[in-house]
């Protein structure tokens, strides 16, 4: 149901949505699928796109069926928005069991600026997928669950460091307070030693294995085009400054406070839905580690999006990283408060008809997309072009 909830959405409002920035990355995974080398438009050794993970993944896909590459971004990028949703429900579930899972899911399908990044052809879906998997594999494995295997941490990781140019300073700011976080609720409860020093040693392996895959990351990208990261940091990165720093505040407030009253309702919920969660979590005995991985993981990325400046593009695409699991805490606070479920009904049900209004807000004054029903604008000639 959220799933088709997120397709519903995307292909009525959506159908073309995002930017001509997925060009950038098409081209580069053409370049790899035809020559067997990531180039730039001039057939020079630049890596154009932010992201090694989805040119990686394309060029394999148009080696493997010969679709055109931005037919296949497209539609991968619709499909990593699907396995977010599921990533969605299993975190949720390991949190706060099956109802609450379905509610976050279908939550997190419908937020607005999540189902449209996910019918760009662009890398949002693709983090936020990469990011969403990582943080169930990570936590599951450091707390010990049965199905915790160390190989779905192991394989998880390169996948999101190599997602976002961002991510190997993200990941490892998180996993490193996570410690602390472990450190911190020991020294403040009397908890098994046994327990903890296995989750310190689990949560230091990941610590390990992040700064080892970062280093062979950099390293490959200094040998291959000469830079530590991608063109797009060199270009668009002006270091830490105040006016970044304004700039970054100001992208976050516009997105979430802007224009649209009913994302405003939406965003100071799911605010309402942190803080309820981070409080059960500084409160309780024994830390959750599914939940305090992701309020650390939210907090990693309002940082960056607000050191880094935000972005010009609309839609909060730098929220869209983290926004579904960030959705998904609101049935999870309330499962922290009551475990009935008629307030998990009542409240899912006006979410949604609010996330609905949101979005034919969006659609109306601030999408670049036209909706399926739309006539294009007289005088142009689309008879050439695909949805």
């Amino acid at each position: 149901i959220p799933c088709a909830a997120l397709l519903v959405t995307g292909f009525l409002f959506f159908p073309s949505a995002g930017r001509d920035d997925a060009h950038i990355t098409c081209w580069a995974a053409h370049s790899l699928a035809d020559s067997g080398q990531i180039l730039n438009y001039n057939g020079e050794r630049v890596e154009q796109s932010s992201s090694l993970l989805q040119v990686l993944i394309l060029a394999t896909l148009e080696v493997a069926t010969g679709v055109d590459t931005l037919t296949l971004a497209k539609l991968s990028s619709i499909f990593f928005g699907l396995l977010t949703v599921f990533g969605v429900f299993t975190l949720a579930g390991r949190m706060a069991g099956p109802p609450f899972a379905f509610a976050a899911a279908l939550l997190s399908s419908l937020s607005v600026y999540f189902v449209y990044w996910s019918f760009s052809g662009m890398e949002s879906s693709l983090a936020a997928c990469a990011g969403t998997w990582l943080l169930v594999a990570a936590a599951d494995y450091v707390s010990g669950r049965s199905h915790g295997r160390i190989t779905w941490a192991v394989a998880a990781m390169p996948a999101f460091l190599a997602v976002r140019p961002e991510s190997p300073i993200l990941l490892f700011a998180v996993l490193a307070c996570a410690v602390v976080a472990v450190v911190v609720k020991a020294a403040m409860s009397h908890g098994a030693k046994t327990t903890r020093g296995q989750i310190l040693v689990r949560l230091h392996f990941l610590l390990l294995l992040c700064v080892a895959l970062s280093c062979a990351l950099l390293l490959f990208r200094w040998w291959r085009f000469g830079k530590l990261f991608p063109e797009p940091v060199t270009a668009k990165c002006a270091g830490l400054s105040y006016e970044a720093i304004r700039f970054g505040a100001k992208y976050i407030g516009d997105a979430l406070f802007g224009n649209n009253p009913f994302m405003t309702v939406l965003s100071w919920v799911t605010i309402a839905g942190l803080i309820v969660v981070l409080f059960v979590e500084l409160s309780a005995k024994t830390l959750n580690l599914h939940a305090s991985l992701v309020l650390l993981y939210i907090a990693g990325y309002a940082m960056f999006t607000v050191l880094s400046g935000g972005d010009w593009m609309e839609g909060g695409r730098f929220l869209v990283f983290c926004l579904p699991v960030a959705v998904a805490l609101i049935p999870v606070a309330l499962s922290r408060l009551s475990r009935r479920l008629m307030p998990l009904v009542i409240s899912t049900v006006l979410l949604v008809a609010m996330q609905a209004a949101a979005v034919i807000e969006f659609a109306r004054y601030s999408s670049v997309s036209l909706p399926i029903w739309s006539t294009p604008p007289s005088g142009e000639d689309y008879a050439g072009y695909s949805w």
